[in-house]
């Protein structure tokens, strides 16, 4: 049987501990931060550091310890590197405050990022008579299409050739 943290009658717009259950992990991946006026219990309202999630989870204000911890994770100090990023909250005992209390943290081992799957370019792309005479041209290499998307033998092919004309 499941347990209700008192915190949950109240309905907070945000992620606290208590969003979690026991010994509870959630991998997440960051749709956008932003700063914000956050209204604390006390009535007083601040700006803050919001990350809202895919999904229908609530956001998180992030504070210092879990910025760091994604600048570590993301190899970035900047927030727009953070956005399709995965990370993993999970629920620590803290200090704060002159006591000791959950908080959300991020973990500071990696979540394994699936990968994106690249659009697929062909023949029949709006935009294949440009990508031909680029890779005739030179402006673009048969190696820069494989990198970006998933190309059909066929297109790959005829991109091969059109590199072939160039030399």
């Amino acid at each position: 049987m499941s347990k209700t943290h008192w915190k949950k009658l109240f309905n907070p717009n945000y992620m606290g501990a208590y969003s979690f259950e026991e010994n509870e992990q959630k991998e997440l991946r960051i749709k956008s931060i932003k700063v914000e006026k956050v209204t604390g219990r006390d009535k007083k309202a601040e700006d803050c550091a919001v990350i809202y999630f895919e999904g229908k989870e609530k956001p998180l204000i992030c504070n210092k310890t879990n910025a760091k911890a994604i600048a570590h994770l993301t190899g970035s100090d900047y927030i727009e590197d953070w956005v399709g990023v995965v990370i993993r909250l999970v629920v620590k005992e803290v200090r704060a405050f002159g006591d000791v209390v959950d908080a959300v943290r991020v973990d500071l081992k990696k979540v394994t990022q699936p990968k994106k799957e690249k659009p697929v370019f062909d023949e029949t792309s709006s935009n294949w008579s440009k990508a031909i005479e680029a890779v005739k041209s030179g402006a673009y290499s048969v190696e820069a299409f494989t990198a970006k998307y998933t190309l059909t033998k066929s297109a790959l092919a005829k991109l091969k050739a059109a590199a072939n004309e160039a030399v």
